[in-house]
């Protein structure tokens, strides 16, 4: 089965976030947990807290990556990875150790730059403004 993405919507409170959003921060914190910050360009700002940890993450300056993912046309900045090559590759990695089926693997989709999260559940979704 190929690799799509499909839009997401956290927790649903995002529906009018803004267009272009920024990530502007990315903290770890102990002893697996991520917070990715954004804004858009309102200066509405939302944090993504996955605090129940992450297995991986990567960030692509985003030119680099909208073709080799086929983002949906309509513009979104959200989306989950069905059949992920990227969930693949560090199961591959592992050796086939660990039991990857029950990730997921999220897109944040800002202008400056595309990060990739796996995580085995999504993250709360905290307003800053």
């Amino acid at each position: 089965m190929k690799e799509y993405c499909e839009r997401w919507e956290p927790s649903g409170k995002l529906k009018n976030y803004g267009n272009f959003p920024v990530i502007y921060d990315i903290e770890y914190f102990l002893p697996d947990g991520l917070a990715i910050k954004m804004s858009d360009m309102y200066g509405k700002r939302v944090s993504f807290v996955f605090a129940n940890g992450v297995w991986a993450q990567r960030g692509t300056e985003e030119s680099l990556r909208l073709r080799p993912i086929a983002l949906p046309l309509e513009y979104s900045v959200f989306f989950k990875v069905i059949n992920s090559s990227y969930i693949k590759w560090l199961s591959e990695k592992s050796g086939d150790e660990i039991d990857f089926s029950q990730l997921t693997h999220f897109v944040f989709a800002g202008s400056n730059l595309i990060l990739d999260v796996v995580a085995g559940s999504e993250p709360s979704v905290e307003f800053i403004n």
